[in-house]
């Protein structure tokens, strides 16, 4: 068993009821109660059973516990130590954003691999929960009282070996609403994952079954597809040239909220990523990409040449700061006297930079064009 000590460990932390719970949701049938113990059976293989203890404080719950976990680890083909964490965080739907590759593989990923993961995470969820209570393709301000509730009650979990991940625990009664919008029977957290994994199979289906035209036809109809999902996964996707970003859902094991019927796993091929993003210009409004705005930033790099006059100008890697995105990188190409102002923005530090002109998006990074104004800001201008 995968690290049995650790779970050893942790098998005592988990409710009882809890792990009755979970197996009442995955279809394990209950045959009996043998003293202080339930007693399972599986709903195919009928020699197979689970015997929960029902007392926590017994000496030999733990080692009980550690059995039950891996046969249920058995059945589902996953880790014993997945299986555990989400016996810990019962009432919650599991989101595992999951990176695919060689230092993934040991657990690790470059700091700003990792900060665009979780970073695109964040945004895939509150793009979902914005969509449950407004299906439009796409969302100006990702700021709805219902996604932050729900994004404020999140927890991050351990990454696990075998790949790294953003792992995230939405508990389902994170968000109340008493609103006629909604169905009660439904909480609105399982409305918001259930979209999310809808959203990704079916992007992903359609890439891979060259029915990408189709899906917007029938996606214009009724959204829950989203430009702000095509740039969530973009952004997880970072400065990856191989490898893959793969989705996997643990439903919450609530006897009394269905499992749903949506697939729970979606794996995005690195080459997936191109039409993703086209998949986002064309659900973007137009005017949002030809319209001149007013962008505030910080100077990242400095690419520039030096020329014959000695003074130096070209391409300029910019952060900049959008309004419900957070940082966004992009390029742009400077004359010798704004290039100036780009140098001494990055030699102190945290200075500003006000650019004005049309932020075009791509897959790794924007691009600022038909500039109309760059220049330095007061320093202490908030963020």
């Amino acid at each position: 068993m995968q690290d049995k000590s650790q779970i050893l460990q942790l098998a005592q932390y988990i409710v009882p009821t809890e792990a009755r719970n979970y197996a009442k949701s995955r279809g394990w049938e209950p045959v009996a109660v043998k003293g202080r113990l339930w007693v399972f059976r599986h709903s195919e293989q009928r020699l197979r059973q689970l015997m929960i203890p029902k007392d926590q404080d017994d000496d030999a719950y733990a080692e009980a516990i550690v059995e039950v976990i891996q046969r249920i680890a058995d059945d589902e083909k996953r880790s014993p130590l997945s299986v555990t964490s989400d016996l810990l965080t019962p009432n919650s739907d599991i989101l595992r954003f999951r990176v695919a590759g060689e230092n993934a593989m040991t657990g690790t990923l470059l700091l700003e691999d990792a900060q665009s993961l979780f970073e695109g995470a964040k945004r895939a969820i509150l793009a979902a929960a914005c969509s449950v209570v407004n299906k439009t393709t796409h969302h100006l301000r990702m700021s709805r009282s219902e996604a932050e509730e729900m994004l404020k009650a999140c927890k991050l979990g351990q990454t696990e070996y075998g790949s790294f991940a953003a792992k995230i625990a939405c508990p389902l009664d994170a968000v109340e609403t008493d609103s006629p919008l909604f169905d009660t029977d439904t909480p609105f957290v399982r409305k918001a994952t259930i979209l999310l994994a809808s959203a990704c199979s079916e992007i992903v289906d359609s890439i891979e079954n060259d029915t990408v035209g189709p899906l917007m036809e029938k996606n214009s109809q009724n959204p829950i597809i989203t430009s702000n999902l095509c740039d969530a996964l973009i952004r997880m996707h970072g400065s990856r040239d191989k490898g893959k970003i793969g989705l996997d859902i643990t439903w919450a094991s609530n006897p009394s909220i269905p499992i749903p019927d949506v697939p729970n796993r979606a794996v995005f091929k690195s080459e997936y990523f191109h039409i993703i993003d086209q998949i986002g210009k064309s659900l973007r409004p137009k005017n949002e990409t030809e319209d001149t705005q007013e962008l505030l930033g910080t100077v990242e790099t400095l690419n520039g040449d030096a020329g014959e006059d000695g003074r130096r100008s070209g391409e300029v890697i910019l952060s900049l700061l959008l309004p419900d995105e957070g940082a966004v990188r992009a390029k742009v190409m400077l004359g010798a006297e704004e290039y100036a102002d780009a140098v001494k923005a990055h030699e102190m530090g945290r200075s500003y930079i006000m650019v004005k002109g049309v932020l075009y998006r791509d897959i790794r990074i924007g691009h600022i064009k038909d500039i109309e104004c760059f220049k330095l800001v007061d320093p202490g201008h908030p963020q």
